[in-house]
């Protein structure tokens, strides 16, 4: 019994060591072909590197998306040394699946869901060897583009995760914040102002008069922006951005239209009562006039209260008023201030309560002076050393300059570059840049 117990023992290991010798290979291959599959399957895509590719950029028929392939084609080119092909979605040709697909182009039935996003958001998205790049709009899908340039960079190379999922408002690419912060006594709470001056709006229309539409088309010309968006439509996005960042107010400092046409003062006044965030809105010294008619009687008569809505009724004095803060807004947009603005300002400033004062034109300050010299070649600012100013102006001038009052801040714009010093000792004046290029300012307000 036991020899035959052991012959059947030994004949069972022949049988298992036969087998094994088919299985184990059999496995190998098997575990190999599993790994590579999971090393292939996720190995990141690479769209170019070292003056190679092989991608084609498919966009639709329209001059836009054109240009936006083109834009990537060539920022593409610039860090990699590749040169990728452009197709338009009807002449395409074979591309062996490598595509990197612009907008609203239907791929092989494969769709995007843009219905939530802003007017500057976009997904990007890999499927297989296909990067799409989308937008609500057009404008969406230039902020996609510049994000998966910027993202997607990998030290010369472009090199793209196959699981690419990635949606954004793109409120980054085409707006740049700087922030400020200030530290007043008397605050308790904190705050979160966005301060915006000087956008240069050139909208008109059809209705306009000949006169106007040649007019607003110079004018256009003058604020034509490095990246093609007119600033009309980027002025949305500064709205965006305040509802994002739970602002408390938005401060519109002047000339945020360059003249006063009826599709200027509408844009603004769409994107003001559409936000979540309200706004404070001052006249600048090119919202009410033409420069065919700069600062007439009659189109000061004329244009002025076109803006009243706006200005909450009032276009030469505002006040809003927090717990523990109070904003004054000024209009100053002829260099001078009202003696009924000198002593509406002079009376409010009795209850205490720490101000921030909002104007488009600054005041003199030594350190802004020269520095409006060197642009502007004289100091168009307001006060003494600055435009010559009314008695009344000086008047004002004084007021807010005299340490014992409770002007903590001064905000403006007018000059077009960013500037920030003391007018009084602690007490800051904060110039803003004109945001015709996106450039705008984040306040953050706090109790010392």
């Amino acid at each position: 019994m036991n020899i035959m117990f052991m012959k059947l023992k030994n004949l069972l290991k022949v049988i298992v060591l036969k087998k094994l010798k088919v299985i184990v290979p059999v496995l190998i291959l098997v575990i190999i072909s599993v790994v590579l599959l999971v090393y292939f399957s996720q190995k990141p895509l690479t769209v170019a590197s070292n003056g190679k590719t092989k991608y084609t950029i498919i966009h639709k028929d329209t001059l836009t998306d054109l240009n936006y392939a083109y834009f990537l084609k060539d920022e593409i080119s610039k860090i990699t040394g590749a040169n990728l092909t452009i197709r338009t979605e009807d002449s395409v040709g074979d591309t062996k699946g490598y595509e990197i697909i612009l907008g609203d182009v239907d791929r092989d039935g494969h769709t995007i869901d843009v219905s939530e996003l802003g007017k500057f958001g976009y997904v990007i998205e890999v499927v297989g060897k296909k990067i799409y790049i989308k937008g609500s709009t057009e404008y969406g899908t230039y902020t996609g583009i510049k994000t998966f340039l910027e993202k997607f960079n990998n030290k010369g190379k472009i090199v793209v995760n196959k699981k690419t999922y990635e949606k954004g408002d793109g409120l980054d690419m085409i707006i740049s914040p700087i922030e400020t912060e200030l530290k007043i006594d008397g605050i308790k709470k904190d705050y979160i102002f966005v301060h915006v001056t000087d956008s240069h709006l050139t909208l008109f229309s059809d209705d306009d008069t000949k006169e106007v539409k040649a007019s607003a088309y110079g004018r256009s010309q003058v604020f034509k922006t490095a990246d093609g968006i007119p600033s009309g439509d980027r002025f949305p996005a500064f709205f965006e951005y305040a509802e994002k960042v739970n602002a408390d107010m938005i401060f519109l400092t002047g000339d945020i239209a360059d003249f006063p046409t009826e599709a200027n003062i509408k844009a603004i006044a769409d994107n003001v009562s559409r936000s979540k965030v309200p706004s404070l809105y001052v006249l600048g010294n090119h919202d009410w006039s033409f420069e065919f008619d700069y600062h007439s009687q009659s189109t000061k008569e004329k244009y002025i209260p076109k803006y009243k809505d706006l200005c909450g009724g009032n276009t030469d004095f505002q006040v809003k008023q927090f717990d523990d803060l109070q904003i004054i807004a000024i209009n100053n947009s002829q260099d001078q201030v009202t003696y009924e603005q000198y002593e509406l300002t002079k009376k409010q400033l009795e209850n205490g309560l720490p101000t921030i004062i909002i104007m488009h034109i600054p005041i003199y300050v030594d350190t802004l002076a020269q520095a409006t010299i060197d642009v502007w070649g004289k100091p168009i600012l307001m006060g003494p050393g600055g435009v010559s100013p009314a008695e009344s102006t000086t008047l004002f001038y004084n007021l807010i300059t005299d340490e014992n009052n409770n002007v903590q801040a001064i905000f403006a714009g007018h000059v077009h570059f960013d500037h920030e010093d003391e007018f009084l000792p602690g007490r800051m004046q904060i110039v803003t840049k004109n945001a015709t290029d996106g450039h705008f300012r984040v306040v953050k307000i706090s109790g010392k």
